[in-house]
């Protein structure tokens, strides 16, 4: 012989606003705080997870700003070398010009 439960439907009034998680029709729950849901997502110390995401973001900021100053010296100094060559090349094609 097989058990069924016997359930029971209630019906009221009073909780047709609210269709929440609990059945006491109390007031709906308040929604979790920035701290609450970064505890929830990263767990223990997630302070100093977060901590710890920051100081790799900036530590990779700065490498970038050193990558793009790097390049930026390299760009003037190509252009200093350049405008050299082209002034020499004009000295040297005047001067030849000039002693015949």
């Amino acid at each position: 012989m097989t058990e069924k439960p016997e359930w029971e439907l209630v019906d009221n009034d009073e909780g047709r606003s609210y269709q929440g998680h609990g059945s006491h029709g109390g007031p709906p729950p308040t929604p979790p705080t920035l701290p609450q849901l970064l505890k929830a997502l990263l767990g223990r110390w997630w302070a100093w997870k977060v901590a710890g995401a920051a100081v790799i973001f900036g530590a990779l900021l700065v490498l970038l700003a050193t990558v793009a100053g790097v390049l930026v010296v390299l760009a003037a100094g190509a252009a200093l070398v350049s405008a050299a060559v082209a002034k020499f090349r004009q000295w040297k094609r005047d001067s030849y010009t000039s002693g015949t």
